[in-house]
């Protein structure tokens, strides 16, 4: 009567195109901010490591859900 509900599995390519987006898109913001706001340019490391940080979480969720839904279908099958 009742479907047992799988968890869905990662596609792990999926994954690796949010992670490397993430980064790139962190990256180019940062920069753009700095260049921006030059006062930013003189943090400290670890400021420096929050700021991308603070960039970095929600861009990669973001992006994350995005690729999931993009490739939710590829190597499933309707049966």
């Amino acid at each position: 009567m009742h479907k047992e509900v799988k968890p869905k599995k990662r596609n792990e390519f999926s994954r690796y195109v949010a992670i490397f987006l993430s980064a790139l898109f962190t990256i180019f913001m940062k920069r753009t901010v700095e260049d921006s706001f030059t006062y930013l340019q003189e943090l400290s490391f670890l400021m420096d490591l929050g700021l991308y940080l603070i960039i970095f979480v929600p861009l990669h969720y973001l992006i994350s859900k995005f690729t999931d839904w993009l490739y939710s279908d590829s190597g499933e099958s309707n049966s």
